[in-house]
């Protein structure tokens, strides 16, 4: 597992970068930074943040903001996999990514007549090597999810039917 997090800079390294370079007057680092946000260090270390995180998974982000002064991100949801399950009184979807560093990267939606729980594969997940260790991952969650959401037969229900997906993960295909 590759965590991006752990790789980027923090949001006080990216301000320290900012302030060294308009004490050092570098004005190379300074419109570097600049071009992130050039009212407001913390949306320039946050925008930053973002711009690297998507240049360790292999985009090549434009530099464009929305109107609040965001960067602005690409959706990835169009370019995922969609692995879907429905049962008795629940449903699952299952979201896979590879992102262009090879990277494999997984969301998901679960819905419970009393519960639910989504995430989208995003530049910020946990990646990995590959699809099989992001999916068996994905799994894990889904079981621990369903089984301290409820006891209903929907939760056993569904945390069985992910135990032998997770068991038979050497297949091609999830819910086959």
């Amino acid at each position: 597992m590759t965590s991006i997090r752990k790789q980027l800079s923090s949001e006080e390294e990216i301000i320290g970068r900012l302030h060294a370079a308009i004490r050092e007057k570098d004005a190379e680092t300074l419109a570097e930074l600049l071009r992130f946000a050039p009212d407001y260090a913390r949306n320039l270390a946050l925008n930053y943040r973002t711009y690297e995180a998507a240049r360790l998974c292999g985009y090549e982000p434009e530099i464009k903001f929305d109107r609040s002064g965001w960067l602005r991100d690409e959706s990835l949801e169009d370019r995922c996999e969609v692995i879907r399950h429905e049962g008795n009184g629940y449903s699952i979807e299952v979201y896979v990514l590879q992102h262009p560093n090879g990277k494999w990267v997984t969301g998901h939606d679960v819905k419970f007549a009393t519960a639910r729980s989504s995430s989208r594969p995003n530049i910020f997940c946990d990646q990995y090597d590959s699809r099989r260790e992001a999916l068996k991952r994905e799994i894990d969650l889904l079981i621990a999810y369903a089984e301290r959401s409820g006891d209903a037969k929907g939760h056993k229900e569904a945390a069985a039917v992910l135990r032998r997906q997770r068991a038979g993960l050497s297949q091609t295909e999830l819910f086959a």
